[in-house]
């Protein structure tokens, strides 16, 4: 600074800026004097920023419990799913004998992005930290891992002190439902019929996940500057079972995530490709089988065997 060989800017830039002392958290400033167009005495401003901070993270881990609420009321089953997911996930990184390995970089994958999906903003930079941590260090930050243990242990007793416990999956049964099985017993259904109709009950309504993933992927979009996405969810009325089908509906996550990384263009590229701002894709669940297609720049997948769910875009 004092030869200067480098913008005043730049140098200012590339000087620390942040102090961390035991619990304490400082702010640094540089007020330079020029003099005869030479940088003179230099001001340093040391601001205890702490406090500040502090009621930063209060007023986003309050906006990521009502998020968490909202959820919950939304779709009961799927956020008790969620919480138990984020339990093991969490453990996971936590366990005594964590190492970095491929494994657990994908679960630390999994869990940013199910946090992100349900709204906890402050998790998830947590989480996106620790990977870009990871990425640079090839280990687990202890500091970054304790914070997103004690953000997730604070979010859940809180929830706790609302709800008095966290939710429990339960079987959901709606009017169409009841409505089915009266319609049934009003046409002499056979009693094994009726006891398929209400054996169906304890199955999971694919639509609340697909209209999840509809949300993942619009919300993905807008954080990557995509193009709009606009999804139309259509479930055709299928209920899955809710343990077998865990794992698809895990990598189905991923699928999203990449579909629209990798497969969907900035509005403008699309533009100058000819083609409309906004992406329109569907997703829908089928008893058949089903194929995963879309109108971007990245590769396709060649028609499978049978799956539960799809993406599909019906225009460019």
């Amino acid at each position: 600074m004092i030869e200067n060989e480098l913008p005043l800017e730049l140098t200012l830039y590339q000087l620390p800026s942040k102090l961390t002392i035991g619990d304490r958290v400082y702010r640094i400033e540089y007020k330079p004097t020029i003099e005869n167009n030479a940088v003179g005495d230099t001001l340093v401003v040391i601001t205890d920023k702490t406090a500040e901070l502090a009621r930063e993270r209060a007023e986003a881990a309050e906006r990521d419990l009502l998020r968490m609420i909202e959820r919950m009321t939304r779709d009961r089953a799927g956020f008790a799913e969620f919480v138990d997911e984020t339990d093991r996930l969490i453990a996971r990184i936590t366990a005594p004998d964590a190492t970095v390995t491929d494994e657990l970089k994908r679960e630390l994958h999994t869990l940013k992005g199910n946090c992100a999906i349900f709204g906890l903003s402050q998790i998830a930079a947590w989480c996106h930290a620790l990977e870009d941590h990871i990425a640079a260090a090839a280990a687990l930050d202890a500091e970054l891992v304790r914070t997103i243990t004690h953000g997730w242990s604070d979010l859940k007793a809180k929830l706790d002190r609302v709800f008095g416990g966290s939710p429990k999956s339960v079987a959901e049964v709606e009017h169409e439902d009841l409505a089915e099985l009266r319609n049934a017993i009003a046409h002499g259904a056979s009693l094994g019929m009726i006891d398929l109709i209400v054996k169906s009950w304890s199955l999971e309504r694919t639509r609340p996940r697909l209209e999840r993933f509809a949300e993942q992927a619009q919300g993905l979009a807008s954080r990557l500057g995509k193009a709009e996405v606009a999804v139309a969810v259509a479930d055709h009325g299928v209920r899955l079972d809710p343990n077998k089908f865990r794992p698809f509906w895990t990598a189905f996550s991923h699928v999203v995530r990449n579909a629209v990384d990798h497969g969907i263009e900035p509005a403008e590229e699309r533009r100058d490709a000819g083609k409309p701002s906004q992406r329109v894709s569907s997703s829908a669940t089928t008893a058949a089988a089903s194929t995963g297609r879309r109108s971007g720049r990245g590769p396709r997948k060649p028609r499978g065997r049978a799956r539960p769910a799809r993406i599909s875009s019906p225009r460019s």
